[in-house]
């Protein structure tokens, strides 16, 4: 994902009322942007976290 306008990555997402055709895809996306951020916070902080998957 991509911010209006720009190059850099959002780290932002609004969903509103997502659809049965789009939970799969939503879902998808949001255990991806969850991961990169946990990446992150780890490589920023030094710290660990454990991986515990999905949490629904």
């Amino acid at each position: 994902m991509r911010a209006a306008g720009g190059n850099t990555p959002s780290r932002w997402l609004a969903v509103v009322n997502p659809g049965r055709r789009t939970e799969a895809a939503l879902r998808e996306v949001l255990c991806h942007a969850h991961h990169l951020a946990r990446a992150r916070h780890e490589r920023r902080t030094g710290a660990a976290t454990e991986d515990r998957g999905p949490q629904w």
